[in-house]
């Protein structure tokens, strides 16, 4: 675009010093080859201003018309010729690396999204699994036995109709709370994030399901490991648990480890139930595993599971611990 009113221009200033019109025809081609032939279009115009200006000053002493500032004159409107095609083409050049990086970024930026989206929906998936894994798991078994102590026990029915409500207004209140985390809205007036200082009652919720867990170990604060592991923990046992308690049988016992080591928080969870494909693993081509690897991935951890020696199932976990507010995320075990 630039060519044409550069043209007029040059053939303007050719008119109106006098200069034969001729000479307006090599400018032209070396700004052309310069502007559009790549690099060897501007070796060719660097060789093709040279050789006008050899010619201009060999015309100085065979032709009566050529003087000596014309050799000057030839030189400098070789060199902007070739300097404005060599400007253009590296307009054009950086125009289209510009172009190219767009798109390449455009491309990123939407893979990122799809990677975002896809992991808040493995998110959400994990979140909805487990919070309704859990509830209707804890209702199932305690409806049932709602069901066969009812004829001799009535009050003791009664107490497993209460813990069923109390276990549904929970497993709402956290799907409202997951919900409202959807649509952006605050989660002030909703369930907190569950948290290790929630694992006891978490047990408790299990005892009266018919779970009895054992804790070998004192529970770390929520400061010392941090909202996000202390959230993830608490899930993983959770699920755990679940598992048992929905295949392990009757008379199942699990017990909870946990200790604080080396900047690292470790969970274990031990089950005994006599055939290891029906309790924690027993679910192993399910959401149940695969979302407690996720969570501890997610969080930077490891996560290990199989059966036990002599029967049972047992879950490991190793999560990295946040920056501290307490002595136990600096060595201490958190064990009594």
């Amino acid at each position: 675009m630039i060519a044409t009113p550069l043209t007029v221009v040059a053939q303007l200033v050719v008119w109106g010093i006098g200069l034969a019109t001729a000479f307006f025809s090599p400018l032209v081609m070396i700004y052309t080859v310069c502007a559009e032939a790549g690099e060897r279009g501007r070796r060719l115009g660097a060789i093709s201003s040279l050789a006008l200006c050899i010619m201009t000053f060999i015309g100085v002493f065979i032709a009566d018309d050529v003087t000596a500032d014309l050799v000057v004159f030839v030189g400098l409107a070789s060199a902007l010729a070739y300097m404005l095609g060599v400007s253009a083409a590296e307009g054009r050049s950086a125009e289209v690396a510009l172009a190219e990086e767009l798109a390449v970024a455009r491309v990123e930026r939407d893979m990122a999204h799809e990677r975002a989206a896809a992991n808040e929906r493995q998110r959400i998936a994990r979140e909805l699994h487990d919070i309704v894994g859990h509830s209707l798991s804890v209702i199932a078994v305690r409806a049932e036995a709602a069901d066969r102590v009812a004829p001799k026990n009535p009050g003791a029915a009664v107490d497993a109709v209460a813990a069923i409500a109390s276990t549904a207004r929970s497993s709402l209140a956290d799907v409202r709370r997951v919900l409202a985390g959807l649509r952006g809205e605050t989660e002030a007036e909703l369930a907190p994030l569950p948290s290790l200082a929630s694992v006891p009652a978490l047990l408790e919720s299990f005892a009266n399901a018919g779970l009895p867990v054992t804790l070998e170990c004192d529970l770390p604060t929520d400061g010392a490991v941090g909202a996000a592991v202390g959230a993830g923990a608490y899930r993983i046992v959770q699920e755990a648990l679940t598992n048992v308690l929905k295949h392990g049988g009757a008379d199942t016992e699990a017990r909870l480890s946990v200790e604080v080591a080396q900047g690292q928080l470790r969970l274990q969870i031990d089950d005994d139930g006599r055939d290891a494909t029906t309790t924690i693993g027993g679910n192993n081509d399910g959401l149940g595993l695969t979302g407690m690897r996720e969570r501890a991935h997610v969080l930077g951890g490891q996560f290990n599971s199989g059966p036990r020696p002599g029967g049972g199932y047992r879950v490991r976990v190793t999560l990295p611990m946040e920056p501290a507010v307490s002595s136990r995320a600096n060595g201490d075990s958190g064990c009594s």
